[in-house]
């Protein structure tokens, strides 16, 4: 039987898996939030980042991609991406939007109070963080400026996590290496 996984967060952009095919959805009843601990990718243990996860929120919506995966690949990329989630993340399956149609899937999500769980971080808390993290997996900027790409791409544009996008705009760091990604930030208000 083949599997859908629903992406939100760095797996828009690394895969690390190649799908039978990669449709747009929409996962109703969520929000994408920056509230997640990273030490393990966007970060260290000494200076954790802040990446992506997904907290109910009845009269919200999330844009994502959904990946088919094809039953002959499952074992390895579910084994390859539990190892890759390992952060706090747990596999919930939900149901996606695509079009009219209604798929069946999974997403991982980082539950609230599991161990690096930021709870509600001020955005002056969040901008620090984002400018000072980086890991194995790169820099926590060049994460929220990635996602940002992303969302923008497919047209997601009432992320309420865009204010961050905005006042990370503010540092000069953040513009050059957005500039340097080729990311066109928003425009200042």
């Amino acid at each position: 039987m083949t599997s859908y996984l629903f992406g939100y967060g760095s797996i828009l952009w690394r895969q690390d898996f190649v799908p039978i095919r990669t449709m747009i959805g929409t996962l109703r009843g969520y929000s994408r939030v920056i509230n997640q601990a990273s030490t393990d990718h966007r970060g260290t243990v000494h200076r954790p980042g802040a990446v992506a996860s997904l907290r109910t929120s009845p009269q919200r919506f999330v844009v994502g991609k959904l990946f088919e995966i094809a039953p002959s690949d499952q074992d390895r990329v579910f084994e390859k991406l539990d190892v890759r989630e390992q952060n706090g993340y747990s596999l919930i399956p939900i149901s996606v939007e695509v079009g009219e149609a209604i798929f069946e899937a999974v997403t991982y999500i980082a539950l609230p109070d599991n161990p690096w769980d930021l709870g509600e971080p001020s955005i002056d808390q969040l901008v620090q963080t984002i400018l000072l993290a980086a890991g194995p997996s790169g820099s926590n900027m060049d994460y929220i400026l990635q996602l940002y790409r992303e969302c923008q791409i497919m047209s997601s544009g009432d992320e309420p996590w865009k204010a961050l996008v905005a006042a990370l705009a503010h540092s000069p760091r953040f513009v050059r290496r957005a500039a340097a990604l080729k990311i066109e930030l928003p425009s200042p208000h």
